[in-house]
């Protein structure tokens, strides 16, 4: 693929995107190309160069061309209609062997990496049409040759063509078409495919726009229900009486250990209808029910329901069950929380919620009844459709049906009812693999949907002969899910996880300030004293975790809630759960699944963390603070530092105040100057070689941790208050190279100063320097600025003039300005490395 075409002279530069040659977009930078010429280019030359290339004369330009009819007559448009009929033929004859490998994956990648750089170097202000239509044939191009050569080659092609596309670009057509806004969000977080977002943007939603009004980027509430003001709903048109459960044999069939279930038998009329309760037996097969309170299916006032839904569920089940198990002999019952978790007494409530995970375990058949999803008739949409509207519906987004649906889709047990009919998850995941196997023209989509389909709910799976089902799981099937009772949401995790949930609920109160038992607003903390039973206890990365905390002494460590969705806190787990493995970043082997976990004390959680003292450096008494406000301009709030081997890193706050406000709103320079006895803790074994670490991706190389304030030092465990989430990192070897130069050009500027008497006495007298209009400001102001000119030039080593050049084009005030920087103070300290199995206690 050249990068010449007649007229235009400098769109592609002849070294473009070639090792040693100058990036497309930094080109266009500084060369920029007319907006109309550069966008006719990129559909001329990569448009159709890029099928051509891969093609060859199996596509011919002219088989792009199609006619069509418009109001102003006929008009000719570019067509993919027929490539994937003859990708799907290229990729069959390359699995055949009639072409050779090595040589057309090869070409394939480089052409693949090059569109890639060209789309990824357009302005802001190209098309976004014509950088769609760019993207999205470079992606497919990718799937295919993936699916090609899966079997011979290493993935060589690029495979985030969708990141590409700003994501306002399919966030408006979603907004329009009813999008809740955490969806739009989860789609932008979590979608690898431009297939997906497409067909996203097609389908509208049964809810409109202000249904969602309330939802936010991070949550969405249109299914939050006020339970003071809810109403039971009849189906539409009826106004019948509702049918009262018995609730005294409701608690005595609890409080034998049974589950209570319900035999509807239908009358001649509707009033006629009758329910008995009865207690389940090792072989009563039953329904469970799932559904979504919002939709008007529940009651928080009694244990009723309306005879005209007790009759639409009775036709239901008995149809459903039917059809799965046509040569039944035995009734089929039903369980149904509205009717068979009392409202009251608590006591019986409270059996009944710890009972939760066994009905759904143990229920034949788990039926899902949700409005949206029960507008759509199955048969009239294909498999990634259907797909597509369960993950769209609320029953996705609430709190409980989290277990609800993960406890029985592990054997098949999961459905959902349509318009038309009864869908089984199995069903759907068996035809989202079909498509995912038989055409390139829609793996990117199932794909996509196969891993949501299949990890919606990822309970109760096992994983290489592993149990999956701890923290960090539930918390990933947690995002974007919310719940009218917060004090529900530590009832579900418990049962998720096998701890006790009778504990959760009639347990003491764990807070000094109250004496009771089985308080609602202390089973979260009752939760977490717990959690060291689960599978993988309390993971310390939790430490890490950017969220709402709770806010008594002793808890201040712990999530108050894990519903809270912050995308960059569900790689913490998945790195806990890799923290045995050992490389350059790692170095040996040293975590143990002990040292991984964290205990509860009612101090705090007991953890073992790596960490530095940390200070700013002091200002010499006798120099001003912050001459012409040099400190702090280049890196903004963040802080490079320095540590006793002289390697130096950068650490900054992890995100800004208005997404992480929950420890500190203040800035980590405003930190350091206010408090004192600081350390950076962090959970990485070590950085031991920190030129192989640093130059590993030719990249800073970041790790996340605490900034902590020491309050005491007891028996070997350090006792810390957590001030602020950061980022550490290593600071390329570059750049390096220039600090230390600054920095021990900083001491000679000193040692200079001091034999000129300038600075303070060895007494300690301090001379008052920070009145810039003093004669003594001016006067130390200017010795300083000379001695600092001359040092820099006599130490301007080609090292340094080569690191200084690459971030300035004077490189000699750049360096001044560093070494005044290091003079007064303007950088972080770190103290000596704790050893990896040093145990810290954070509240």
């Amino acid at each position: 693929m050249t990068g010449q075409l007649e007229g235009i002279t400098h769109a592609l530069p002849p070294d473009g995107n070639i090792p040693g040659g100058s990036p497309y977009h930094e080109h266009e930078q500084t060369y920029p190309t007319p907006k109309q010429e550069q966008e006719d280019f990129h559909q001329r030359w990569l448009f159709f160069g890029l099928i051509h290339e891969i093609l060859g004369d199996r596509y011919r330009p002219e088989d792009l061309i199609r006619t069509i009819e418009t109001e102003d007559g006929e008009i000719s448009i570019v067509s993919t209609s027929g490539l994937v009929e003859t990708l799907d033929k290229w990729i069959a004859d390359i699995h055949a062997g009639f072409v050779s490998p090595q040589h057309t994956y090869e070409h394939i990648a480089e052409c693949l990496r090059l569109a890639f750089a060209t789309i990824y170097g357009a302005g802001s202000d190209f098309d976004p049409r014509i950088k769609v239509s760019l993207a999205s044939l470079g992606e497919l191009f990718t799937l295919a040759a993936n699916t090609a050569f899966i079997a011979s080659e290493k993935n060589k092609c690029p495979t985030t063509f969708s990141r590409l596309i700003d994501y306002s670009y399919w966030e408006s057509s979603m907004l329009s078409s009813g999008w809740c806004p955490s969806q739009r969000k989860m789609y932008a977080e979590d979608t690898t495919c431009l297939q997906t977002l497409h067909f996203l943007t097609l389908l509208g939603q049964p809810a409109s726009g202000e249904f969602h009004q309330r939802c936010n980027d991070k949550q969405c509430l249109a299914y939050q229900n006020d339970l003071h003001t809810y109403q039971t709903k009849h189906i539409t048109g009826c106004d019948c009486e509702q049918f009262s459960i018995d609730t005294t044999r409701l608690t005595e069939i609890l409080e034998s250990g049974s589950l209570p279930l319900l035999r509807i038998q239908k009358g001649d009329r509707l009033n006629e209808l009758s329910v008995e309760l009865v207690p389940s037996k090792s072989t009563s097969p039953y329904i469970a029910l799932s559904h979504v309170w919002a939709d008007g299916l529940g009651n928080p006032y009694e244990n009723a329901l309306p005879r005209c839904q007790l009759d639409f569920l009775h036709q239901t089940i008995n149809s459903y069950y039917a059809i799965v198990n046509p040569h039944a002999v035995q009734e089929i019952l039903l369980w149904c929380d509205t009717l068979c978790c009392p409202v009251e007494p608590e006591k019986a409530k409270n059996m009944a919620l710890a009972q939760m995970k066994i009905t759904y375990l143990k229920a034949t058949r788990v039926l899902v009844l949700d409005a949206s999803i029960r507008t759509y008739d199955f048969e009239t949409m294909d498999a990634d459709e259907a797909c597509i509207r369960i993950l769209n519906s609320g029953w996705t987004r609430r709190l409980w049906t989290l277990q609800e649906g993960a406890l029985p889709a592990k054997n098949h047990r999961l459905s959902f009812l349509f318009k038309d009919q009864v869908v089984n998850i199995q069903k759907l995941t068996h035809k989202m693999f079909q498509i995912l196997e038989s055409s390139v023209g829609r793996r990117g989509l199932a794909s996509n949907i196969v891993i949501r389909i299949t990890n919606f709910a990822p309970i109760s799976y096992e994983f290489e002969g592993d149990r999956r089902e701890d923290l960090g799981t539930i918390e990933a099937g947690l995002q974007h899910r919310s719940v009218s009772v917060p004090s529900d949401e530590p009832l579900l995790i418990a049962n998720l996880l096998d701890l006790d949930v009778a504990g959760i609920l009639d347990g003491p109160c764990p807070l000094a300030s109250c004496v009771n038992v089985g308080c609602d607003h202390s089973r979260i903390h009752r939760m977490w004293l717990l959690m060291p039973a689960a599978f993988r206890g309390i993971p310390r990365n939790i430490l890490l975790r950017v969220g709402p905390r709770l806010s008594e002494p002793g808890f201040r460590w712990a999530p108050s809630t894990l519903l809270y969705h912050e995308a960059l806190n569900l790689p913490l787990y998945r790195r806990m759960r890799n923290e045995n493995s050992s490389g350059p970043l790692f170095g040996p082997k040293r975590v143990t699944e002990s040292t991984s976990r964290g205990i509860p004390t009612n101090r705090g959680l007991l953890v073992h963390f790596t960490g530095y003292s940390f200070s700013k450096a002091h200002c010499p008494p006798g120099l001003p603070s912050n001459p012409r406000n040099l400190v702090g301009q280049e890196r903004g709030h963040g802080l490079y530092s320095r540590d006793v081997d002289g390697t130096w890193y950068f650490i900054s706050r992890r995100l800004p105040a208005d997404h992480d406000p929950f420890l500190s709103t203040q800035s980590l320079r405003a930190i350091i100057q206010e408090e004192g006895n600081l350390w950076i803790t962090h959970v990485e074994s070590a950085w031991n070689n920190h030129e192989l670490v640093a130059e590993a991706k030719g990249e800073n190389q970041i790790a996340i941790g605490l900034l902590v304030q020491l309050l005491s030092d007891e028996e070997g465990i350090k006792y810390v208050q957590s001030k602020l989430h950061v980022g550490i990192g290593i600071v390329r070897k570059s750049l390096r190279t220039l600090l230390e130069a600054a920095y021990q050009s900083a001491k000679q500027v000193f040692g200079i100063l001091v034999a000129k008497g300038l600075l303070a006495k060895s007494n300690g007298e301090q001379m008052e320097v920070n009145d810039v209009n003093s004669s003594q400001y001016k006067l130390v102001l200017e010795a300083l600025d000379q001695e600092v000119h001359r040092v820099a030039i006599q130490n301007a080593s080609q090292d340094v003039t080569a690191a200084a050049a690459a971030r300035s084009t004077n490189v000699i005030v750049l360096f001044q300005e560093l070494i005044t920087t290091m003079i007064v103070g303007g950088y972080g300290c770190l103290g000596p490395r704790t050893a990896d199995e040093q145990e810290w206690c954070f509240d």
